[in-house]
């Protein structure tokens, strides 16, 4: 799911900017898609609470800021984003690596219990 989402995205993102399509509502819509992504994937799937708390957090605060932001203006509003600070995005990737990892350890652990004598 996580491989799956980040390459929609790009896919969508490069499609965009090369077709010169993209939209601050289309910004904005696939950033809630992503919020809603991967706060569900994580807590479903991460059992480390520190993680789930962080996403939570680092998801949650930025729909707040600009759905707050959006409305006080009355018109959409773009989030600031940094190139090098990118707290929502780190922790994709974080989550995506440990979910791999988990994955990869669990099949290891299975063919060795197969490989043993009965």
């Amino acid at each position: 799911m996580p491989i799956l989402a980040l390459t929609t995205d790009w896919l969508d993102r490069r499609i965009s900017r090369a077709t010169g399509t993209e939209t601050l509502f289309g910004r904005q819509a696939d950033f809630l898609a992503d919020t809603a992504l991967w706060t569900w994937f994580t807590l479903r799937h991460e059992p480390n609470w520190w993680l789930r708390t962080a996403t939570f957090t680092a998801w949650g605060a930025s729909v707040v800021a600009v759905t707050t932001a959006s409305f006080a203006s009355g018109a959409m509003k773009d989030m600031p984003r940094s190139r090098w600070i990118r707290p929502a995005a780190t922790l994709q990737v974080i989550t995506g690596l440990r979910i791999v990892l988990r994955q990869i350890s669990h099949t290891r652990r299975k063919l060795h219990r197969e490989a043993l004598p009965a």
